[in-house]
């Protein structure tokens, strides 16, 4: 999925649109270069291995940037989300188009980039989907990661080829040549001699990049570039690819396109294939563009062109990702979307701090899920306290981390994310398991046997205490590349999550790969994080398989109550031997977190019907004996004095019972579940 910078010149610290790539220079170029001298490729790598710093590079090198210093430090000109600067990841890939000499012959030449974390995956599925080449960057220091792998086959399912180079060759400690052997052993390349040997920061090799990208464009595409979407219709028919859509309040749906077929023109009228289905709405073509990464409006795009497109769009729902844009007037075959369901892998529920914002929060979410597909959300119930909300879903814990922070940046919506949960099951006693406790493969394929549990209201407490029940969790099956020197370390991790060692296979001298189990939910609430902080930052993780499912009969759920009314939103799911440990540790941060209240506040951590800890928060004491003017009510009679005091009792009884639910911000709901604010902050993608 793409997204482009709106700003196209500023003095502080971000870049500007180079003079000499102006309207008048890429208008002859889109009228005179054919469909076969245009190609799009992507750079995908594992998180922090240099692709945002070569993309840089390269738009420097073409024209497309100039480079403004703040006190001698160069900003990132592709990461333009606030949440991606404060980060420093890419959240979003972005596309550039780039006028680029071969052979005294002109190019067009789209580039994407992709963002490396794992949270983000589907980011690079989609931009492989509209891709011809892909280029698979290696740090040649850090050496093949978790992620080099999953991008490189996704590349590979996609039917994209690869180009192969190592990035920062400049370090002392970069070995580029023992990289692209083992990316030969591996099967990702088949010649070692083909990798690229790079330096964004000395600029090495960067001037060979885009000729070997178009070689290898000519190489898989014999006689130049066919439409890979052609059909049995006449080419000249607009056919149109939206590959990603953002909200602007202003101009309304702003939406990232490829031209497939045809030439797209301002003032055309156009509809959209939409759910397999045409709609019957049509839209007025307002403005088309290319992106450098800035917007440069050409007010035409032709076939093969990557731009973007503002067609007076208000409905957030009327261009998604995948869909087909055609001409009015016009008989087209839809485009196939090629775009893999998300399925999330944890959910949380989000609430307004006010109820009465609750339809401006819906809003809100609904617009910006536009511009992040992998984001499913439906309606909530009412819930005590907390009132309406949303369930929303997620890759992870940093993909619900900067959902949030978007929310907050980009339409202003202060709301509160209470504890993710992984989706469980509840199956009979009698369900086939096999010596691992795994649950055998064809027991699975029987839907009516199990619970579906994706909130943990729906946790059979009752039947499972009862002996009716057992509770499944999912588990997934994970590569794990570690160093040798860091072996240890590593399985130190993944034994205090709960994961199990399978296998362990020297991959090299420097690495070794481990095969493991672990629970999923150990998984999305940052496994990958800990190997990485336990072994310098050079472990890594990639999951294997769909999550599959395990009968654990230790797993419990762990209630949190506040003046003896139950809060969902703080139960999670615990190990039975960590429950009293867990619940201790969540009531005394609770009690320090909480403020003061006019009535006492007890807050008690339950497993089922048992007190497993508990917290008392003393009430503020008023003086309501003394009158503001320094007097003593009722002077020395003492039944009046009684009296004041008997009324204030029973109105912090009253308040008490009124007001059970004590109001929680997200910083505290952050210290309960044992997560920083700023989940991911320290991993970089540059």
């Amino acid at each position: 999925m793409l997204s482009f910078c709106v700003v196209v010149a500023r003095r502080n610290g971000h870049f500007l649109l180079r003079r000499n790539l102006t309207t008048s220079n890429l208008l002859p170029l889109l009228q005179t270069v054919p469909r076969e001298r245009m190609l799009t490729f992507s750079v995908i790598a594992h998180v922090d291995h240099g692709k945002s710093s070569l993309s840089q590079r390269l738009l420097e090198k073409q024209g497309n940037i100039s480079p403004v210093l703040d006190n001698g430090v160069s900003q990132e000109a592709l990461d333009t989300l606030s949440v991606e600067r404060e980060r420093g990841i890419t959240v979003k890939a972005v596309t550039a188009t780039m006028a680029v000499e071969y052979k005294s012959e002109t190019w067009l030449v789209n580039l994407t980039d992709t963002p490396g974390h794992v949270d983000f995956q589907n980011e690079v599925i989609r931009s492989l989907a509209a891709c011809d080449v892909a280029l698979l960057l290696v740090d040649a220091a850090q050496g093949i990661q978790a992620q080099t792998l999953s991008t490189a086959r996704a590349a590979e399912s996609a039917g994209v080829p690869l180009l192969a180079a190592c990035s920062k060759c400049d370090l002392n400690t970069a070995r580029p040549e023992e990289v692209a052997l083992e990316l030969c052993e591996l099967g990702l390349i088949d010649d070692p001699d083909s990798v690229l040997f790079l330096s964004a920061k000395t600029g090495l090799g960067l001037d060979q990049v885009l000729p070997k990208v178009i070689e290898q464009f000519l190489r898989s595409f014999n006689n130049g570039r066919k439409n890979k979407e052609s059909s049995s219709l006449e080419e000249n028919v607009l056919r149109v690819r939206i590959i990603d859509s953002k909200y602007d309040e202003r101009r309304g749906v702003i939406s990232v396109i490829q031209v497939i077929d045809g030439i797209l023109r301002e003032k055309a009228r156009v509809s959209i294939f939409s759910a397999s289905q045409s709609s019957q709405a049509t839209y007025l073509i307002q403005e088309v563009g290319l992106l450098t990464p800035a917007p440069l409006r050409t007010n035409s795009l032709p076939s093969g062109a990557v731009g973007y497109v503002i067609c007076g769009l208000r409905d957030v729902r009327a261009a998604a990702i995948g869909d087909t844009l055609f001409e009015v007037g016009t008989i087209v075959q839809p485009l196939e979307k090629n775009l893999r369901p998300s399925r999330p892998g944890l959910y949380a529920s989000v609430f307004p701090p006010d109820g009465a914002l609750f339809e401006d929060m819906a809003r809100a979410v609904d617009r910006l899920a536009l511009n992040d597909p992998a984001v499913t959300v439906t309606r909530e119930p009412p819930r005590p306290v907390l009132g309406l909300g949303l369930r929303c879903g997620f890759l992870g814990i940093l993909h619900m981390d900067v959902f949030r922070q978007r929310l907050a940046d980009e339409f202003q919506e202060d709301v509160l994310f209470c504890a993710p949960t992984v989706p469980y099951r509840a199956a009979p006693l009698s369900v086939q398991i096999d010596k691992d406790n795994m649950i055998i493969d064809n027991t699975v394929e029987k839907e009516d046997i199990f619970l579906n549990i994706e909130t943990l209201e729906k946790w059979p407490t009752e039947e499972i205490t009862s002996k009716k029940l057992c509770i499944l969790e999912p588990v997934v099956d994970l590569v794990v590349f570690v160093p040798q020197q860091f072996l240890g370390s590593a399985l130190q991790v993944l034994e205090a999550t709960r994961g199990m060692q399978m296998q362990q296979v020297d991959a090299s001298q420097y690495n070794s790969v481990l095969h493991c189990r672990a629970p999923w939910a150990a998984v999305v609430e940052g496994l990958g994080e800990k190997l990485a902080q336990a072994t310098q930052g050079y472990a890594s993780l990639q999951v294997a398989d769909q999550p599959r499912w395990r009968r654990n009969d230790r797993l419990v759920k762990l209630d949190i109550a506040i003046n003896t009314e139950i809060i969902p939103a703080l139960s999670v799911v615990v190990d039975r031997d960590d429950a009293l440990h867990k619940g201790r540790q969540v009531a005394e941060l609770l009690k320090s977190n909480i403020s003061r209240q006019q009535f006492e506040v007890v807050i008690q951590a339950r497993l089922h019907t048992k007190n497993l800890a508990k917290e008392r928060l003393a009430p503020v004491r008023k003086d309501v004996l003394t009158t503001k003017a320094g007097k003593t009510v009722g002077g020395g009679d003492v039944t009046r004095k009684k009296k004041v005091l008997e009324k204030q009792k029973a109105g912090k009884k009253r308040a008490k019972t009124v007001a059970r639910g004590v109001q929680l911000d997200q910083e505290t709901f952050w210290k309960v579940l044992g997560m920083p604010s700023t989940a991911g902050n320290s991993s970089k993608d540059n």
